[in-house]
Parts: C-alpha cells; sequence; structure tokens
C-alpha cells in the first residue's frame, strides 16, 4: 500500500511541475563570468601578464583580494557575465534580476549593469549601474536591478560587473515571465 501510495505522489509531483505556468527562474555562479579580455593587467615589477580563470575562486565565486589587486597596480577588475534566456520570444523584460555579492570591504565594491540588447546588437537599453558600497559593507547582499521591462525577440541579456578589492560575486539570478517558446 505504501508503494503504490508513493508511487501515486511520485506521478503527481512530476504531473504538477511540467505545468509551465510559473515563472522561470534561474541561478547562475558566478564561474560562468569572464574576466574582460580588453582589462588586460600586467605586473608591473616581473611584466607577467594574469589570466583567466585568475580571479575564479573555489566556491564559484569571482573575486579579489588586496594582494591580487596590488600586484597588478589597479583598484578593480572588470567581468562579463552571460544570463542565460530561454523564452527568447518575449519582448516585456524581466520580472526580476539580482546579482549576489559579497562585500568585505568598506572602501571597495561591487558596481553592476544589466544590458538588454537586441539580436543584431543594433538596439539596447542599459539597467544600472548598481553598486554595493560601504552601505553593505562587511556582509552578503543583494544587487537589485528593478523595471528591466524592454527585451527583443531573439535578443539577449549581458551583465558587466567591476569588482573593488576583497570582493566577490556570488551568483546571479534572472526571472523570466511564464510562456516560454514552442517547438
Amino acid at each position: 500500500m505504501n508503494r503504490i501510495l508513493s508511487l501515486i505522489l511520485a506521478t503527481l509531483v512530476i504531473a504538477l511541475s511540467s505545468v509551465s505556468s510559473a515563472n522561470d527562474w534561474k541561478v547562475t555562479p558566478a564561474s560562468w563570468c569572464n574576466w574582460d579580455p580588453g582589462a588586460s593587467l600586467t605586473a608591473p615589477a616581473t611584466g607577467s601578464t594574469i589570466v583567466a580563470p585568475y580571479f575564479v575562486n573555489t566556491d564559484g565565486s569571482i573575486g579579489t583580494t588586496t594582494a591580487q589587486l596590488a600586484q597588478y597596480a589597479t583598484s578593480a577588475v572588470s567581468f562579463e557575465c552571460p544570463v542565460l534566456r530561454d523564452y527568447t520570444t518575449n519582448t516585456n523584460g524581466l520580472i526580476d534580476f539580482r546579482v549576489n555579492v559579497f562585500d568585505a570591504s568598506t572602501t571597495a565594491m561591487v558596481q553592476c549593469r544589466l544590458t538588454s540588447m537586441s539580436a543584431d546588437d543594433t538596439q539596447r537599453v542599459v539597467y544600472g549601474p548598481i553598486q554595493s558600497g560601504t552601505t553593505f559593507a562587511s556582509g552578503y547582499t543583494q544587487l537589485r536591478f528593478t523595471g528591466v521591462n524592454t527585451s527583443w525577440s531573439g535578443g539577449y541579456y549581458s551583465l558587466d560587473c567591476y569588482i573593488g578589492e576583497n570582493t566577490k560575486i556570488l551568483s546571479y539570478m534572472s526571472v523570466e515571465p511564464s510562456g516560454g517558446d514552442s517547438t
């Protein structure tokens, strides 16, 4: 009897989870981000140039330390992050977009902007920048983008972030409206 009840319950869970009326949530680890290749850093003392994944941590976050930035005589590094999109015909933007950061510095910050672009990259809308700053120093916070209400059929999103010393991007989250593309 318990086995039959478990089978019925499992079938019900699968059936309910296949209903596509809920919003589509995606959480992406920051390790998907790429260090901006246009921001090449060379150590003044040795002349060595850093290459990815220098700022990627073992926990999947990306971040900097005071020592790393001092070695390359800079105060921040830039990252470009892909935003997964599977409702490609939606033209109403995102319901929600957040970047999870840890800011352990009272002077540095994480600053991000989200860009919605048309498929041919001729049209774009930039949201932000939004930054952590001293208000959130020494702890975890979410940078929340509001009013992301423009997207193009077949277009894409890009997240760009600047990371100061002793700060990390842990992950980022996007929420697309329900509906989805049909095949």
